[in-house]
């Protein structure tokens, strides 16, 4: 499938129960032996399934842009864990971020730039507060804007925040070690365009941020350093269907 360099392409599939591809339950066999040892030290089954459906979308969504068997994908990690493709493999430039929570996975691709993208269930098995969690991760202008909704909306609020956030740090590669509080969300983004963050830890770069709600119950956020003079076009596929279709994001 072509990837232009202006693209980034997300692929969507749901990961629990019965709604879990068969095509890719029964792909197992593609994953590494460190993969599929990852899987099996699970606790819970279900955790250990959603990780190994993860890891088979993301070989067979990179061999979609490379002619690579699924099982031949290596990859590294650097210092904060996060995995690229391992420099050996004669491959295009692709880039990727895989994200997984309970009842969906995601995987973004890209060309030759970094890429974060945060997936979060809104109906997860504990209750969620938003305020006593905005409290301990968010910065002081954020605590603000949760504390300006109530109910619903301030559990949307909660999660369009983090989610943006969330899919900044993976995009820097560097996880937790940038902490949540020490940079601000813009509270009413356009998301479609660039985003002048206050305080960013990365001040070399504009930031671009998309986000969309793919299930009533699943907000996802998408997170790149904004290019000079191009126009960025995001497309999301979903993986369960048998000629996938390209859709834009967020619509």
């Amino acid at each position: 499938m072509p990837l232009a360099a202006d693209e980034i392409h997300v692929w969507y599939c749901p990961c629990d129960g019965d709604d879990a591809p068969r095509h890719l339950s029964d792909a197992q066999y593609v994953l590494s032996a460190d993969e599929q040892h990852r899987r099996d030290r699970f606790h819970r089954t279900s955790d250990g399934d959603r990780f190994a459906l993860a890891h088979v979308l993301l070989r067979l969504t990179l061999s979609r842009h490379a002619d690579i068997d699924p099982a031949d994908w290596r990859f590294e990690t650097n210092d904060f864990d996060k995995p690229e493709i391992a420099p050996t493999i004669a491959a295009p430039p692709l880039r990727f971020n895989l994200t997984h929570t309970t009842g969906l996975i995601a995987v973004a691709v890209t060309l030759a730039r970094d890429i974060g993208i945060d997936a979060e269930s809104t109906k997860p098995p504990r209750a969620v507060d938003p305020l006593t969690l905005a409290e301990r991760f968010f910065s002081i202008e954020e605590i603000a804007y949760i504390h300006g909704h109530a109910g619903a909306e301030q559990k949307a609020a909660f999660f369009k925040l983090w989610t943006l956030k969330e899919s900044y740090i993976k995009a820097r590669g560097q996880g937790l070690s940038i902490p949540l509080d020490s940079f601000s969300m813009p509270l009413d983004p356009a998301t479609s365009r660039g985003i002048d963050c206050t305080g960013m830890p990365d001040q070399n770069h504009n930031w671009r941020f998309w986000q969309e709600w793919p299930t009533e119950d699943h907000a996802v956020a998408l997170a790149t350093p904004e290019p000079q003079d191009q126009t960025i076009s995001v497309y999301r596929f979903d993986a369960t269907e048998p000629e996938p279709v390209r859709r834009t994001f967020g619509q």
